[in-house]
């Protein structure tokens, strides 16, 4: 059968009806301003209702969920109305020393659990490993096991970068590229199955503004995450056919567990945020976790439903000065 013909929509899903005119009028150029509208819309979720039961009946999975972006996510997908599926590490220990900062821990994960179910949803919490494609198997049947679907998957989960390439260690390389790009490929393989099943889903992935232009001393961050852009695309082809979309966004810095203690060095936290109020062209510093809802809600959503292959820079106007 081809996955191309013949499909008809779940009911529940976060796939539309094809409507052929709603079609023609995208084809015709319309498409980007009606898309436009509704990312500010969805944007300003967490500020009020806008974003409310746009994704009932779903089931959202987020990697990295115990803090930062993750749970942002988790919580604003919950609001929106979908159950979720909270993965971490879970482990404050884990990778310690070749990372030089803690991970995620099982309290965070736990408070990102109450955090879901206080928007009044369902939250499964699931302890895993990224890297560990046998454990993203087994935490995705896990998940289908418990809700019986899997309708949005967010890689978010990752760990920062551990200086310039002449300087950076071969542990440090390895964990980076890991967790950052193979973590969402271990990712992929273990949720689109599901996915193609249904012929309808939407996987988005965290990447960075330093997959989009080179960063001095992030060489091995830089590579995962630049990686992971190919990787999208690339998934956004082979999924397609079967009604998935496949994206990612890249967020500028936002203020999140993955700086370590340099978040405690007043003095190293001063200069980024110059660094950043100089390369932004909003005037704006380090954004919030929060900040990164709007675009992930708008992926997610039924207005996000024809866009796959793209990479959405939340990045407070740096995205200006890329050279395309």
């Amino acid at each position: 059968m081809d996955p191309r013909k013949d499909r008809t929509p779940t009911p529940g899903t976060n796939e539309e009806p094809r409507d052929p005119a709603r079609r023609r009028t995208m084809m015709a150029g319309l498409g980007a301003p009606i898309a436009l509208s509704a990312l500010a819309a969805t944007a300003t979720a967490q500020d009020g209702d806008a974003s409310a039961g746009i994704l009932d009946g779903q089931v959202a999975m987020v990697t990295g969920a115990a803090r930062g972006i993750g749970r942002a996510i988790a919580v604003a997908y919950a609001r929106a109305g979908a159950d979720i599926v909270a993965l971490d590490i879970a482990d404050a220990d884990a990778y310690r020393d070749v990372l030089g900062y803690r991970l995620g821990s099982q309290a965070e994960l736990d408070e990102t659990v109450a955090l879901v179910e206080a928007e009044g949803r369902q939250a499964l919490a699931i302890k895993a490993d990224v890297s560990d494609a046998g454990a993203m198997r087994s935490a995705a049947s896990e998940a289908l096991e418990r809700f019986n679907r899997l309708d949005i998957v967010v890689a978010n989960a990752g760990v920062g970068g551990g200086g310039p390439i002449h300087g950076v260690s071969d542990a440090h390389w390895k964990t980076v590229l890991d967790i950052n790009l193979t973590g969402a490929a271990n990712t992929m393989k273990a949720t689109l199955p599901a996915m193609i099943e249904r012929q309808s889903g939407r996987f988005i992935a965290i990447t960075s503004v330093a997959g989009r232009m080179g960063a001095g001393g992030q060489a091995d961050y830089g590579a995962s995450k630049w990686g992971l852009v190919g990787l999208v695309k690339s998934a956004a082809i082979d999924a397609g056919p079967y009604g998935i979309t496949v994206n990612a966004i890249a967020p500028t810095g936002v203020r999140t567990g993955i700086f370590g203690q340099l978040m405690d060095d007043t003095a190293w936290m001063a200069g980024f945020e110059t660094f950043l109020n100089q390369m932004h062209t909003l005037p704006v510093g380090m954004l919030e976790p929060e900040d990164m809802t709007g675009a992930a809600l708008f992926l997610a959503s039924p207005a996000g439903q024809y866009i796959s292959g793209a990479v959405i820079d939340m990045a407070a106007g740096m995205n200006a000065r890329y050279t395309a």
